[in-house]
C-alpha cells in the first residue's frame, strides 16, 4: 500500500475528530495571546529587577544567584543571545512554556476527569485573564510547567504504588527555576500515603525504597542552590536571600529588600490568603468563581481521593504563598488546578442541558469577559518597551543620559548595550571634569526625558525636590537638542494609553572623554554589575579538595539541569503520543 503524503495525512488530520486537533488549536490561541500581551504589557518593579540580572549571566558561569532561580537566568539569556534583548525574548519562558502547559492540562484532565473537561480545561487556561497577566519576566509560569510534568509522572506511577523518578527530576528542575516547586512535593505524600484509594499497608511496603530515591533525587537537583550557600557563608559569611530570611542569617544584607526582615506568622493566612483570593477573583471572575465551586462539587463525588491531589496541589502552595509572599504574580502557579476544576463545573452544569449549544455559549462568555479583562494589554504598547526597541538604534559610542525619574531596572534594561549615565550622576561627574587637564571632544549624547515625571518609582511625587532637580536638568541638556523620538504610554498598566511618556533628544556636547568611564562606572543594579563584566558582592573563593569536589558536583548538576529543561517539550513527545 501506498504511502500517504504528507499533505494527505494533513487533509486527513483537519478532518479528522482527534481530540489532538482541537488541543493544538486552543494551543494557537494561547500562543496568540501570550505573545502580543508579553510584547504590549507594561512592566511591574520585579520583571525589571530579574529581567536586568538575566542579561549576560552566560559570560559568567555561577552556582546561584541572591533569588536562587539560577535555571531560568541561564535559559532566558539563552533567548537574550538568539533574539536579542526585547520585552519578547525576557519573558520568552513565561510565554513558551506558558503554551506547553495547556496541552498539559489538557491530560491532567482526562487523567482526572475525562476528555470532555481536558479540553474545556485547556481552552480555559489558553484565555485565562489572570494567567495571560501575568505572562512576565518572572519565574512562576516556568516552575509550574515542570511541576505539572512531574504530576503526570507521578500519578502514572502512583497506580502501581510506586514513586516515579522522572517526576523527581522534574521536581529538582523547577525547584532551580523556583523554590516554590518544593512546594508541591507534601501534596504529593500526603495524597500518596494517606488520601488516594489504595490499601495503606500495601501502599508504603511497596514504595518505601522508591520514595528514598525519589526525594534523594530531588534533592540532588537543589544542590547547586545548596553549594552555593555553603560556599558563600564558609568565604564571606554570608548567604542568599531565602537563606537569610528563613535562617535570619545576615538580614542585614538585603535591608533594601522589602519583606527580607518579615518573618512567617501563621495568623497571616487569614489576611493575605482571602487579600490574593479577592484580587485573583476580581482578575479572573468566572474561572475563579466555577473553579471554586469545582472544588466543592469534588468533595461530592465518590471518586474524590484521587482528585483531590489536584485540590491539595491548589491548597497548599497557596496558604504557603499567603504567609511568605503577597505578589499577585506568584499566585499564577493555581491557575492550571483551578482550570482544571472550573471545566468540571462547566460540565456538571451542562449536564442538566441535553443541547450541547450550552457549553459552547458557556465558553464563548467567558472569553468576551475575559478579552475584555486583557484588551488594555492588547491594543497598546509601553513606552519602556518602545524605547527599547529604538535603542538599537543609538550609536554603541554615544551618551546615553537617562533622566534620573526612571526606575533604574528600567534605565539598565532599555539601555544595558551603550554607555548609559542616570542624570542625577550628571553634576558630581561634571564637577569633577571641571579640574580635568583632558581636552573636550565632542560627544553624540542622546538624553532621554520621562514626561510623566515619574517612570516606574512611583514615589517621585512625595519629592518635588527631586523632580524640580530632574526638570532643571533636562531643560540644560535639551538646550540645542533635537527631538528624535517621542513614545506614548500604553500596554495597560501604570502608563497612561495614548499619553506621551517619553522623549529622546540629541544633540552635540564638548565633554572630557573621561565621562564615559565614570558613566560605565555606574552600571550597577541590585547587587550585580551590568552584564556580569565584574565581580559581585556574592562571588566567593573555594579552598579545599572537599570544597572543590561540592562545587564540581553542583556544577555538572547545573549544567544538566539546564540541558534537561531546555530539551523537556521533546522529551514530552513520548509521553504524548502514549496517553492521547
Amino acid at each position: 500500500m501506498e504511502e500517504k503524503s504528507w499533505t494527505d495525512k494533513l487533509v486527513d488530520f483537519v478532518f479528522s475528530k482527534s481530540t489532538v486537533k482541537y488541543v493544538l488549536l486552543i494551543a494557537i490561541l494561547g500562543a496568540i495571546l501570550r505573545f502580543v500581551i508579553a510584547k504590549n504589557i507594561g512592566f511591574l518593579g520585579d520583571e525589571m529587577v530579574h529581567g536586568p540580572h538575566a542579561i549576560g549571566i552566560l559570560n559568567k558561569f555561577v552556582l546561584s544567584r541572591m533569588t536562587q532561580s539560577i535555571v531560568w537566568f541561564y535559559l532566558t539569556d539563552i533567548a537574550h543571545k538568539i533574539l536579542g534583548v526585547t520585552a519578547i525574548s525576557t519573558r520568552f519562558l513565561s510565554i513558551f512554556f506558558g503554551i506547553l502547559i495547556i496541552p498539559i492540562v489538557y491530560l491532567l484532565g482526562k487523567e482526572f476527569y475525562n476528555k470532555k473537561v481536558g479540553l474545556t480545561a485547556a481552552f480555559l487556561l489558553s484565555i485565562s485573564a489572570f494567567t495571560l497577566r501575568y505572562t512576565l519576566i518572572e519565574m512562576d509560569i516556568t516552575a509550574i510547567f515542570f511541576v505539572l510534568v512531574a504530576m503526570l509522572f507521578f500519578i502514572k506511577k502512583a497506580k502501581q504504588g510506586k514513586f516515579s523518578y522522572l517526576a523527581a527530576l522534574f521536581l529538582g528542575i523547577g525547584s532551580l527555576v523556583k523554590s516554590s516547586a518544593f512546594f508541591f512535593i507534601p501534596a504529593f505524600l500526603i495524597w500518596f500515603y494517606v488520601i488516594q484509594e489504595k490499601p495503606r499497608k500495601k501502599v508504603f511496603s511497596k514504595s518505601k525504597k522508591s520514595l528514598i530515591v525519589f526525594l534523594i533525587i530531588a534533592a540532588l537537583m537543589y544542590t547547586p542552590i545548596l553549594a552555593h550557600n555553603y560556599l558563600l557563608y564558609k568565604d564571606k559569611g554570608i548567604v542568599d536571600v531565602y537563606f537569610s530570611k528563613y535562617f535570619n542569617i545576615n538580614r542585614e544584607v538585603y535591608a533594601y529588600q522589602a519583606g527580607v526582615d518579615v518573618p512567617f506568622v501563621l495568623k497571616d493566612i487569614f489576611v493575605g490568603g482571602p487579600k490574593m483570593l479577592f484580587d485573583i477573583i476580581k482578575m479572573d471572575p468566572l474561572i475563579m468563581l466555577l473553579g471554586i465551586f469545582g472544588i466543592f462539587l469534588m468533595f461530592r463525588k465518590k471518586d474524590r481521593a484521587n482528585k483531590s491531589l489536584l485540590f491539595l496541589s491548589t491548597i497548599i502552595p497557596f496558604l504557603v504563598l499567603s504567609i511568605s509572599v503577597l505578589l499577585q504574580t506568584h499566585f499564577v502557579i493555581i491557575m492550571p488546578f483551578m482550570a482544571i476544576f472550573a471545566a468540571s463545573s462547566i460540565e456538571e452544569l451542562t449536564k442538566k442541558f441535553s443541547n450541547k449549544k450550552i457549553l459552547y455559549l458557556i465558553l464563548l462568555a467567558i472569553f468576551i469577559i475575559n478579552l475584555y479583562l486583557i484588551l488594555p494589554h492588547l491594543t497598546s504598547q509601553s513606552a519602556i518597551i518602545k524605547t527599547r526597541n529604538y535603542a538599537k538604534e543609538i550609536p554603541n559610542d554615544a551618551l546615553v543620559v537617562v533622566d534620573g525619574r526612571f526606575y533604574t531596572g528600567r534605565t539598565v534594561w532599555m539601555f544595558y548595550d551603550k554607555i548609559y549615565l542616570e542624570s542625577n550622576y550628571l553634576g558630581g561627574f561634571l564637577t569633577d571634569l571641571d579640574s580635568s587637564t583632558s581636552q573636550k571632544v565632542p560627544i553624540d549624547l542622546y538624553f532621554v526625558e520621562c514626561l510623566t515625571d515619574d517612570c516606574g518609582w512611583g514615589t517621585i511625587k512625595d519629592q518635588p525636590e527631586l523632580n524640580q532637580t530632574m526638570e532643571d536638568l533636562a531643560s540644560f541638556l535639551k538646550q540645542d537638542a533635537v527631538l528624535v523620538k517621542t513614545f506614548n504610554g500604553g500596554g495597560g498598566y501604570v502608563e497612561k494609553t495614548g499619553e506621551p511618556t517619553v522623549a529622546i533628544y540629541n544633540r552635540k556636547i564638548l565633554l572630557q572623554p573621561e565621562i564615559f568611564l565614570l558613566a560605565k562606572q555606574t552600571h550597577y543594579w541590585w547587587g550585580y554589575s551590568v552584564n556580569y563584566e565584574k565581580e559581585s558582592y556574592d562571588s566567593y573563593n573555594v579552598y579545599g579538595l572537599f570544597d572543590n569536589l561540592i562545587k564540581l558536583l553542583a556544577s555538572v548538576i547545573l549544567i544538566l539541569a539546564i540541558i534537561l529543561a531546555a530539551l523537556s517539550p521533546l522529551l514530552l513527545i513520548p509521553f504524548w503520543k502514549k496517553y492521547t
